[in-house]
């Protein structure tokens, strides 16, 4: 399941990942960044993964194309994760964009290097979390 943070604002979106991601929750975030692509030329984006089980293959299919199609407008990509396999995915996406991995206790930083000289407000660091969780993409 996809999630889209509130302090998302101008060209950053912040997206936080539970489960597995699946086609379904591809084809609802692509409109997001190709509307943000269309209105600001770029994007930065935030992926928080949060007991991120990986990906189906319909949406590796779907995040290849997306960044085939749209790969130079990445400006930056901070990813928050808990895993080695995270960690490692980030570093092999530095050739196409920049990218950086945090650990989860360092969420506030990662929110502030996603927005450093962004097109955007400052960062509104995210409240506690206690909504429960719904499916498909919502805001939270």
């Amino acid at each position: 399941m996809l999630t889209i943070h509130k302090q998302s604002s101008g060209n950053v979106l912040g997206v936080r990942a539970s489960g597995r991601i699946t086609h379904w929750d591809c084809q609802q975030l692509g409109p997001r960044l190709e509307e943000l692509i269309r209105q600001h030329r770029t994007v930065r984006l935030l992926f928080e993964m949060e007991d991120c089980q990986g990906l189906d293959l319909g949406a590796v299919w779907d995040e290849l194309t997306m960044w085939l199609n749209h790969g130079g407008a990445l400006e930056r990509c901070a990813v928050i994760g808990q895993k080695t396999w995270q960690q490692r995915l980030t570093q092999l996406s530095r050739p196409f964009f920049k990218g950086k991995y945090f650990d989860a206790a360092n969420r506030d930083q990662a929110w502030q290097w996603v927005f450093a000289g962004a097109q955007s407000t400052s960062p509104r660091l995210p409240a506690p979390r206690n909504q429960p969780p719904r499916a498909g993409i919502w805001w939270d």
